[in-house]
């Protein structure tokens, strides 16, 4: 193995140990594509994460220079094929192997990760208020969680998944599988966030059981052999 490829090698295992620590679900439904397909998911989720992080993780006071600042070294990444940030890396290489319009990344993909990221914070809306101060939801900025505070942000959410579904659907074949998965697990969790009172949602239980997680497995099997009929 020559030092580029082993340096390809490092970085896509460094977004897929992104991925797998955010969201198991994400790792697994992208489990079943082919290995070329498996480095590109992992790549692009890793990458956008990363972007999250600015936003989660820092205590800053401006991050928006910040977030520029990770873009702008994006482009040049792209420009020059190098950069020391294996993530940043990683994806760079699979923006060009599969050609994607830079129009493309600020929308469809985007969209989708946007959706999961919401379900997300749903999920850890109890932690991330108690134990780390967060609030990432505008809606909630001067108000408690109500359930028309919810429905307004459901609503966004609806938004996010149906321009996402789009893209989904002009997928190639050998990665429609895998996001399909991906879209009926978030898709089932918003369900059960809609069906659960505002003032309960801190301390419900939000996560996917294992049988019904095979279940949607099975669905996205036959809708993906459906679609490419």
């Amino acid at each position: 193995m020559n030092p580029t490829n082993l340096y390809d090698h490092i970085s896509f295992n460094i977004s897929k140990l992104v991925v797998g620590s955010h969201s198991s679900s994400f790792s697994i439904a992208i489990s079943f594509l082919d290995q070329q397909m498996q480095d590109a998911f992992f790549s692009i989720y890793g990458f956008v994460r990363f972007a999250d992080e600015i936003v989660d993780s820092f205590n800053l006071d401006d991050k928006e220079v910040l977030l520029k600042k990770f873009e702008s070294d994006y482009y040049e990444a792209f420009r020059t094929g190098i950069s020391l940030n294996p993530v940043r890396y990683s994806f760079q290489k699979i923006v060009k192997c599969y050609q994607i319009p830079d129009d493309l990344l600020q929308a469809s993909i985007m969209k989708l990760d946007s959706a999961f990221q919401k379900v997300n914070f749903f999920r850890d809306l109890k932690n991330d208020a108690e134990c780390l101060d967060r609030q990432y939801f505008p809606e909630m900025t001067n108000q408690a969680l109500d359930d028309m505070v919810k429905n307004v942000i459901m609503g966004d959410i609806e938004k996010d998944f149906s321009s996402a579904r789009t893209g989904i659907l002009n997928l190639p074949k050998d990665a429609g599988m895998g996001v399909l998965i991906a879209f009926y697990y978030y898709k089932r969790s918003l369900r059960k966030i809609r069906n659960t009172p505002a003032t309960k949602l801190s301390n419900a239980l939000l996560r996917i059981s294992g049988s019904r997680k095979m279940a949607l497995l099975v669905k996205a099997q036959v809708v993906n052999k459906l679609i490419m009929i």
